[in-house]
């Protein structure tokens, strides 16, 4: 059986992607408010972060800090894949916010993979 991984994520807007599985599937990655995001499949949440600001919101002048407050990881079939959202939520959530995301381990460089 081959492992299943995150293909591709293709942006549907600002706030909204798909996460594109190498079986076909796909998932919805949204940002639901200001610190949070989470990994749909249809109406059932797969996994979550809550990020909580660590600086300024408000200064032009340095790029926000965030530190991840809770991880709410997948269960069940996507279990294997945790790695994979905490990655992309990682490194959607960046790029949405223009901010850096610490104390935590570098995400790997999936903006190449915005489609």
């Amino acid at each position: 059986m081959p492992q299943l991984i995150i293909s591709h994520i293709e942006r549907l807007n600002k706030r909204h992607y798909l996460l594109w599985l190498s079986d076909g599937q796909s998932l919805q990655l949204s940002i639901t408010d200001m610190f949070n995001v989470k990994v749909m499949l249809g109406d059932q949440e797969v996994a979550s972060v809550h990020f909580q600001p660590l600086s300024s919101l408000n200064n032009i002048e340095m790029p926000p800090l965030y530190r991840i407050n809770d991880y709410r990881a997948p269960a069940g079939v996507f279990a294997l894949l945790a790695d994979g959202f905490l990655n992309a939520i990682l490194s959607v959530y960046a790029f949405y916010t223009h901010g850096i995301i610490k104390p935590w381990r570098a995400a790997p460089a999936i903006k190449s993979l915005l489609a």
